[in-house]
Order: C-alpha cells, then structure tokens, then sequence
C-alpha cells in the first residue's frame, strides 16, 4: 500500500498497517533513498506495535540503522534472568525512529552476573552506555505468606532486593561511565488471598509492594528505575502475563506487550540523553476547547461542566496540560484565529483551566501554521526537535509534518476523551529528575520575551545589557545542587563545549576528587531569577588546568555571562596553582554556537590533533586581562 503522510491514530494502531508501510520502507532503503525511508516511517515511533509486527520491525530497524550512518549511537546491554531478545529488537526499532541506533548486547541469563566480576568480560568489552537490569519478579511471584514474623522468615522481597543492589554496584565498579537502570516488579494478575493479598506478609503482592517502595532508596542515587510496574497496569495484566511463553522460552511478557514496553523504554532513553520533547504547541478551537471562538464568541465555546461532557472533556486535557507546564513542560498556542478573540476567551470564561500566563509563547494570527512554529522556536530558543503539535485538523498536522519533519505531529482521535492518550502514548515528556528551574521555566520563558522587548527598545547592545541589571552567583556544586548540574550536562547540546555526559555517580565523585573542579552558576536580573543556568568541570594535571565540560541554558547566552564564568575559571585555576588552561571544543550536530567561543577569549589554537577536537591554551601565570562583563 502507499503510505499518504499521515500518521495512523494512536489510539487505533490498526488504521494503517505498518507492514505495509514497512514493504514501502524497504524499497526505498534497496534504492539508497534512506531519509525517504526513515521520513516514511517515522510517525510509528508513537505507535505500539501489536504481536505480529515485533519481529518484522525489529528486522526493519537494522536495516534502517545501517543505513543512517549519521545516528549517534547507543551501546545497550540487558541483563536478567529471561529471554530479552524480542525487547532489544523492538526498542531498537523505537529508538532509530527518535534518532539513535542502537547496538545492544544480551547478556546470558543465569551468568550475567558473573560477568560483573570479570574485567575481561563479554560485558566489560562491550563498554555499554547503558546497563539494563530486568529483575527476577518471578521469584516473588512465587513467594509464599508466612504466618511467622520472627527473623528466620524468609524474605523474598528483602534477598531480591539485596541481590539487586549488589548488582547495581559491581556493575558501576566494572564498567566506567555505565548507566544503570533496573526494572522494578510487576505483581501477578492471580492472588491466592484476594483483593487483601497486599496486607499479608510474605505474599507475592505484598513482596512485589514492598520491593518497589524500597528500591528506589536501596539503590545508589546515580542508577535509574524504569518503572515497569505502571506500564504494565496501563497495560492489562491478565494481558501482560503470557505463562505459556513464560514457560517455554522464558519471556519477561506476552508478545502483544512488547510494544508497549519498548515504547516507554524508549522515552526513558531519550530522557537519559537529554533528548525529551520540551515544549507541547497547540491549536485553540476544537484543540482547547469545542467550537470556533471567531464564530461563535467566547460564551459559546465548550468548555468545562457547561460544555456537558465535550466541554468537561476539554477541561479534563487543559488540566493535563497545564499539570505539564507547572511540572516544566512549556506550552505555547499556535492557532488561525483573530489574536483580541482568542486571548479574550483564556480571559473571559469561567470554565477555562489554563490561563494566558501558561502559555510562553502565543500566535494567533492567519499566517502558516509551519512559519509560526518557526517563529516560537526562535522566540523561545529551542531547537524544532524539541516540539510537539497538537492540532485537531488533520490538514495541517500534514502541513507541519511535512514542513517541520523535526516536530512530532501525533494524529488527534475525533472524540476529546482520547486526546490526553494520543499524545502521552509517546512517552516524549520523561524526565529523570524535576527542580526548581524545571516549575518555573514558562515563568522564565515569559520573562525572557520582556528581557527580548527591552532589547528591541534599547538604543544599543551595551545600553540593554546594562539595564537587564544582571548579578551572577557561584560555587562549587555539592550535594543540594548536584541534581540539577547533572540535569544541565545531559540535557544540553547547544552550548556544550566538550558534549561530555555525566552520570550523577561520577559527578559526584569528580565533586570529591583533588584533581576536580566543578562549579555551578546562577544568574538574575530585573526580570527574574533564571537559577542555576550554568556547569563548568575543569580538571587539574600538574600545572595546567583543563576545562573538561562546559555547558550553559539557552535562555542566557550573549549577555556576558560567558565572559563572567571564564573570568572566573581562570581565577580558580590560578588559586590552584596552574599556569595556564586548556579549553577544548569538540563539534557536534547541534554545539556550533561555541566553536569560537575560546577563540573570542584570545586563546591560541594548537595544532591540529587526529580528532575533529579543537584546542586553544592562555596562559594564565601573568598578564592574564579579564573579559569585558556587565554583570555583578
């Protein structure tokens, strides 16, 4: 069949056949036209697939990752006691779809963890980004209540819990730089003692219940806990539990399940490299709210108990969304309509969750829906890759499909009840971590378009600059900002000299090393406080010190602030003693932005290394005039 561009409902997966799609892919993948083939199948990376497409796909995906040579890539190894090979193939067609290739290495079950022992290991060879640990819940599936609660009991729950621990740490020991993530427990659909099976000690519900309460704080702070449990109640278990395969080929969960699974897996993924989806656009009639507001005004519109149970339908998907703005996620309005009407309607009606401050950037206008976004990624500073748009027409998700094929465009069922579920179906908004600069970024991000129109108003750049009225903070990161340092570093890619990735472990321990400096910087002005904006690690060898990762938030660049932190580094590494400092630029597909940044500080470039790496030296013993800054 002849895919037309618009991606099947996600609600509905059977309304375009990926196999046929697939036939499509591979035809063009045999005529060496591969972004036609990735561009084609790209909409499905928000689709579950159902049982008989997971091998197919998975097959598809390294085809597909041959092809696209210019995919980073990911190393994976996945380690438990069952069949993991359906899941690694499915989350590698997942994960080629949002952008990574991903190779991975299954580890035997019954020995893997033997091999976090062995330096010479299949595993340690391997180097994998990513470690992934299935837990053995079987074991407490088969766990049996004791009516005893001396000590001598046997604690299923509490062994598991100790073995996994253990593992997590040998295998941070034994592979530098691995993230760990481990599965927690999914209970059994089939309790011996009823719906009051989680009260009774010793049972498999109330063992699986007390795993995963406590294995989040067993765990060290640095490893991840995917959290498989929920994805499997979303998913049914009477459907998740498949005991024929579970017995026959020891698979974790029925083959109808894979694609549910690997699709979350994939979110958590993408939440690991910093590559989440930040911003949700949206269009306003029969998006936000039922009706055309232009047609029939702000009174007429459907919204909240009013609207009967469209209009509570609406009211139920503003809540959602603005639970994702105060969480961090930034929304911004992208509708055809006249902009006093549509602001009048956030303004006016008593039914209306979400209000005008929500939004950080709002076009109502008649111009190109595709030209609009354009102009709110500029406005807000966010790479296209960043967005997600929600529009009920199905016209023009095709427009912005075809015009931004970097912002996910998800189809929109008829009914308003399934509109949370269409777009939570992808998974694109995981975070690892939420602070403080996370709740307010909308509040940020409307303080930076004041900060713009102060700029446009201001006679010169020194003129603006000067009245943003900007005093920096710093220091030294420790445990109460370690958090949000690793946050910056993984989530960075524009203003990231090194594109260096850290885990919150080996942060930590460069906090604690004597070769190590790691500083933090936060920055505010008369507009807001934009927090902590800024990371630097330098390294110390001898009498030269050497800046190892630099990474800076979007909404604070050229506005002095590099020149204040540079002049900065170079007052730290005096006072430990260097005589000069190394900054390196190392290019990647989106960092283009400081590849003069040392440059601009009058370093002298090295000659050339056989890396695509870049190297300027100051020396910093005498001499040394500090940048030009207007900040305090």
């Amino acid at each position: 069949m002849t895919y037309t561009g618009e991606s099947p409902n996600l609600l509905d997966p059977a309304s375009v056949s990926v196999i046929g799609v697939a036939h499509e892919a591979m035809s063009l993948l045999r005529e060496k036209r591969s972004s036609e083939a990735f561009s084609l199948l790209r909409p499905f990376a928000a689709v579950e697939l159902r049982a008989s497409d997971v091998r197919p796909m998975g097959r598809l995906a390294l085809a597909l990752k041959a092809a696209l040579k210019t995919q980073p890539e990911l190393r994976i190894a996945f380690a438990g006691h069952v069949t993991l090979d359906d899941v690694a193939a499915t989350l590698g067609w997942y994960l080629v779809l949002r952008g990574l290739r991903l190779e991975s290495l299954i580890l035997p079950f019954g020995a893997w963890e033997q091999q976090l022992r062995d330096p010479d290991s299949e595993l340690c060879r391997f180097r994998p980004n990513i470690l992934w640990i299935f837990v053995n819940d079987e074991d407490l599936r088969n766990a049996h209540p004791s009516y005893d609660s001396s000590p001598a009991v046997d604690d299923v729950a509490t062994r598991l819990l100790e073995r996994t621990v253990l593992a997590c740490r040998l295998a941070e020991a034994a592979v530098e730089g691995v993230t760990v993530v481990v599965n927690n427990a999914v209970p059994s659909p089939w309790r011996v003692f009823g719906t009051i099976e989680e009260t009774v000690v010793g049972a498999p519900a109330e063992s699986a219940r007390r795993f995963n309460l406590e294995l989040r704080t067993a765990l060290p702070a640095s490893v991840g806990v995917f959290d498989i449990a929920y994805v499997a109640n979303s998913f049914g278990l009477r459907a998740w539990h498949d005991e024929r395969l579970s017995v026959h080929s020891k698979h974790p969960f029925s083959l109808e399940a894979h694609g549910c699974v690997a699709s979350a897996m994939a979110g958590y993924v993408m939440a690991l490299k910093g590559r989440s989806k930040k911003c949700i656009v949206v269009d306003l009639d029969n998006t936000l709210w039922g009706g055309v507001v232009g047609d029939d005004g702000p009174d007429g519109i459907a919204i909240g108990a009013d609207g009967g149970a469209i209009g509570e339908s609406f009211e139920r998907f503003q809540r959602w969304l603005k639970a994702l703005g105060q969480r961090g996620i930034v929304l911004a309005v992208c509708s055809k309509n006249d902009l006093a009407v549509a602001t009048r309607a956030f303004e006016s009606h008593p039914g209306m969750p979400l209000s005008l401050t929500d939004f950080a950037a709002f076009r109502a206008n008649w111009g190109n829906k595709a030209d609009n976004i354009r102009d709110i990624a500029l406005e807000l500073n966010l790479g296209l890759d960043a967005f997600v748009f929600v529009d009920d027409n199905p016209a023009e998700r095709a427009l912005v499909r075809r015009e931004l094929p970097e912002v996910f465009v998800p189809d929109l069922p008829s009914d308003p009840t399934g509109y949370i579920g269409a777009i939570a179906h992808g998974c694109w908004f995981e975070t690892l971590t939420i602070s403080d600069e996370d709740r307010k970024r909308t509040q940020s991000y409307v303080e930076n378009a004041n900060r713009h129109r102060a700029e446009s108003a201001a006679s010169d750049l020194p003129t603006f600059l000067t009245g943003l009225e900007m005093v920096a903070t710093w220091g030294c990161v420790g445990s109460d900002t370690l958090a949000r340092a690793v946050q910056l570093i993984n989530k960075t890619n524009q203003f990231h000299v090194t594109t260096t990735r850290y885990s919150e472990a080996q942060l930590g321990s460069m906090c604690n090393s004597p070769s190590h400096w790691v500083g933090r910087f936060s920055l505010k002005d008369r507009y807001g406080d934009h927090g902590i904006t800024s990371v630097v690690v330098m390294e110390f060898r001898g009498k030269s010190a050497f800046v190892d990762t630099w990474v800076m938030s979007c909404r604070v660049f050229a506005r002095s602030y590099e020149q204040y932190i540079f002049n900065l580094l170079v007052k730290v590494a005096r006072e430990r003693g260097a005589n000069d400092l190394h900054g390196t630029f190392i290019p990647s597909a989106k960092n283009s932005v400081v590849s003069k940044l040392f440059e601009s500080f009058g370093g002298t470039l090295l000659p050339p290394s056989d890396s695509a790496a870049m190297q300027w030296v100051f020396d910093i013993s005498s001499g040394y005039s500090p940048q030009p800054t207007y900040i305090r």
